[in-house]
């Protein structure tokens, strides 16, 4: 695989300037301002047709935990013992049944479960004040549905998306192929803390890598975990997923977010002109002109 670990410094200084929210911490993803249009694709939702729905992904596991199959569960923080909780003897609160990061297609009889009827069902509202997430759906997922996965796409919509760049950059600068900055946050299923032999904490702000558009896919598939930002070396176009989100935020030149809007690709469209009045359409994708908070700002 062409990626290659680069410094940090200086291809992520020009962010400081852009920041949507300076005050807002970005360590889960940057959200940065300062291009033409902005989509967002939502996270693939997957359903069982044959699978009842009867108990949440939570109730399951209570009931195992108090069956003795799982470890006792803990929900008050302040009651964590961290080296229980390391070693596998408790775990911190309930199951949603989210993954955390590249999720994969599953395979027949799931089938794909639209936001926009998985919200109508349960009479929920979308708030594009934030970034799509459990503020959306909430937290309760029944074991008949596969939620959207945490922080990632999945590899249909990134192979998907990664076309369309693809073609965007050829026609920007068909010679050669071209090369994106990529960076992992330090929540990122990829990055592994390490610690200085005097206990300092390397590597928090993240990890940054450099190589070519059209191996990106594959490569985060190699790392189960795409990318939490990407961008070209002149900016063109700015691709955000919060470590904590359950969409990705695609920003760039009208030309460009367009074609990700027009395209019958695997994305669910959301439009979104206000707060009180939001329509679906059959890709699901987000369009917000608003800059959604982060769900840990607010």
């Amino acid at each position: 695989m062409n990626f290659e670990r680069i410094p940090m410094d200086p291809q992520m200084t020009w962010m400081e300037e852009r920041q949507s929210d300076p005050d807002v911490y970005s360590g889960t993803g940057h959200f940065l301002t300062g291009w033409d249009d902005q989509v967002w694709i939502l996270h693939a939702m997957w359903e069982h047709p044959d699978i009842p729905e009867a108990l949440t992904y939570a109730e399951a596991e209570q009931i195992l935990s108090d069956l003795g199959e799982r470890p006792p569960i803990v929900t008050d923080v302040a009651e964590v013992d961290r080296d229980a909780l390391f070693a596998g003897e408790i775990s911190f609160g309930f199951d949603t049944g989210a993954e955390w990061g590249l999720s994969f297609p599953p395979s027949e009889p799931w089938r794909r479960l639209l936001w926009s009827d998985y919200m109508a069902r349960r009479g929920l509202i979308p708030d594009p004040k934030f970034i799509p997430c459990s503020r959306w759906l909430g937290w309760d997922f029944t074991t008949n549905v596969i939620p959207p996965a945490e922080g990632s796409l999945d590899l249909a919509q990134l192979e998907s998306l990664m076309s369309i760049l693809m073609e965007h950059e050829s026609g920007r600068s068909p010679i050669g192929t071209p090369q994106v900055f990529t960076w992992f946050s330090f929540h990122s299923p990829i990055h592994v803390p390490r610690v200085s032999p005097d206990g300092r904490l390397l590597d928090p702000d993240g990890l940054l890598y450099v190589g070519p558009l059209d191996e990106l896919a594959s490569f985060s598939a190699g790392l189960t975990c795409a990318p939490n930002n990407i961008w070209p070396e002149d900016r063109n176009w700015f691709i955000t997923t919060d470590a904590d989100a359950w969409g990705t935020l695609i920003q760039g030149p009208a030309q460009l977010i367009n074609r990700i809007r027009n395209n019958d690709i695997p994305l669910e469209r959301f439009d979104g002109t206000s707060s009180d009045r939001v329509t679906f359409d059959v890709h699901e994708t987000f369009d917000s002109r608003l800059t959604p908070h982060h769900p840990q700002s607010r």
